[in-house]
């Protein structure tokens, strides 16, 4: 069998050839319309190589500009934040062929922002073909040479590590920039409240900005592929402006975080309030006892065990007590862990063998205990019962 047929048996039919027939096919597809330019529905310039440069500008965010950079540093845990300046930060979000990552995964859509001239500054390169991206590449290598910080939403994990991959194909290197990755922070502060803490779910509950008739972020690839095979640049102008307005966003949620981690009382929910306590708690924040205590003052019923663990690593254990036996009372596994602190401060610290003996007791009545949970317990209530004889024979020999 020649080789051309094995490869259609493999592969499928070649593509029909460019010809009056594929013209036809593909005129049919657009309706009837010519084939179209991205410069004819969206004002931009050509950067050449086939790239198109859009460029927008809004108002800066003005809890950005009011954000002190120290907290950016805690909230990246990168101590070069604290230097950063407002107007050298940079912001990067991506529109690619698909999620998966990897050489084969392009930015077709490459979004910058930082501020020029008091105002937010947008640029979008956006790639007419794959042949086009070694001159938008060029471009933002240029631009990011002008940031000294980078903000993403998951560019950690996607959208940094992507472009790296890009740069190293077309032999450049993306210099490294200290990088506030937002969407972990994000989930530290919201995820207790919201089931979800997507870019656009934090716009409309966050920063109370909901959009209205956004692109479905699953769409935008076959829009791209959509573009290449039919030449209609209309259904690309949706997904150029969410990716404008994801890169205002950044900016906005940059300013909202920092101002919350400098001014937790802000908090509009106990749920948010308690969560900036345990973010502080964790990073060992002097302020972590005064937030988790006005969460729970609040109505944050959560934040009980976790101010308790706070106030005994202060050594405050007898402060923590009526906390523990507030959080006993919860189910799941809060309960738990709060009802073995309970047994343990019995048993250590004012030495009631019989109280630590019967909160252990009734822990091991439970049964959403794993096999090691219960194995422990079960050592704690052996020495607890020979404690606690110990204690009576010693009380009968005074008598």
């Amino acid at each position: 069998m020649p080789l051309r047929d094995r490869l259609e048996r493999i592969l499928g039919p070649a593509p029909a050839p460019a010809g009056p027939a594929r013209d036809a096919v593909e005129r049919a597809l657009r309706g009837g319309r010519a084939r179209a330019d991205i410069a004819d529905i969206l004002p931009g310039e050509d950067i050449g190589g086939g790239a198109f440069l859009v460029r927008r500008d809004d108002p800066v965010p003005a809890e950005f500009l009011a954000a002190d950079p120290r907290f950016w540093a805690a909230l990246a845990r990168e101590p070069a934040w604290a230097a950063a300046r407002h107007a050298d930060v940079g912001f990067l979000d991506l529109e690619t062929t698909g999620l998966a990552g990897g050489t084969g995964t392009v930015a077709f859509l490459i979004g910058l922002a930082r501020i020029r001239d008091g105002r937010l500054e947008t640029r979008q390169y956006f790639l007419r073909s794959h042949a086009s991206e070694p001159a938008a590449l060029a471009r933002v290598e240029e631009d990011l040479r002008g940031c000294t910080h980078l903000v993403t939403f998951n560019g950690k994990c996607f959208d940094v590590p992507l472009l790296e991959t890009r740069f190293v194909l077309h032999r450049r290197t993306l210099a490294p920039l200290p990088h506030l990755d937002l969407l972990h922070p994000a989930r530290r502060v919201w995820r207790r409240r919201l089931d979800s803490c997507t870019l656009s779910r934090l716009e409309s509950e966050v920063l109370g900005r909901p959009r209205h008739g956004d692109i479905d972020g699953s769409e935008i690839p076959q829009r791209w592929f959509d573009w290449l095979a039919l030449g209609d640049p209309r259904p690309l102008a949706p997904v150029i402006e969410h990716n404008r307005l994801d890169l205002t966003a950044l900016a906005a949620l940059a300013g909202r975080l920092a101002r919350l981690l400098e001014r937790p009382g802000d908090a509009a929910h106990e749920t948010d309030l308690f969560s900036l306590g345990a973010m502080m708690a964790k990073e060992g924040d002097a302020r972590a006892e005064a937030t988790l205590g006005e969460a729970l003052s609040r109505g944050a019923r959560d934040a009980a065990p976790e101010l308790a663990r706070v106030k005994k690593k202060r050594g405050a254990a007898d402060d923590a007590l009526p906390l523990w036996e507030l959080a006993a009372r919860e189910p799941g596994r809060k309960g738990l862990d709060a009802g073995v602190e309970l047994a343990k401060h019995y048993e250590h610290r004012e030495k009631n063998f019989a109280r630590a003996l019967e909160l252990t007791r009734r822990l091991l009545e439970r049964t959403d205990l794993t096999a090691r949970e219960r194995q422990e317990l079960g050592v704690r209530r052996e020495r607890l019962e020979r404690r606690t004889k110990g204690a009576g024979r010693r009380r009968r020999g005074l008598e």
